[in-house]
């Protein structure tokens, strides 16, 4: 299994790019790992908090590659937290098409501390 991370601590907003949808099911990328360099670039240095990214990339050996970028450290008293995880899939005629997305947030304010697919209130 092949396994690649990358850890920051900084400041950050959380990350629009993906957040806002701009990755869809069906999107071809040449290299999964431009996904996490971008997370990693669009890191945003100038905001409150204690702001830590962290992407890791799993491989299994179906051609198949998870990526999973978490935020944490928010400046805000409700979200404690976000990640947004993509599935993707090795094509016969080359690059990866991803096959699946799913976002989940973390909250302060509720009992439930895991990761939740719904806002946080």
């Amino acid at each position: 299994m092949f396994k690649f991370s990358v850890l920051a601590l900084a400041t950050v907003l959380p990350f629009s790019a993906l957040a806002d949808g701009q990755i869809l099911v069906g999107d071809v990328f040449d290299d999964p790992r431009s996904i996490g360099r971008s997370a990693i670039a669009e890191f945003y240095f100038l905001e409150e908090g204690l702001p830590h990214i962290s992407v890791e990339m799993t491989y299994d050996k179906q051609d198949f590659m998870t990526v999973i970028i978490t935020e944490t450290g928010f400046a805000d008293d409700s979200v404690a937290g976000s990640r947004i995880r993509y599935v993707l899939r090795e094509r016969e005629e080359g690059g990866w098409v991803v096959t699946e997305t799913e976002s989940l947030q973390k909250c302060y304010r509720t009992e439930n501390k895991d990761w939740q697919k719904g806002p946080c209130v």
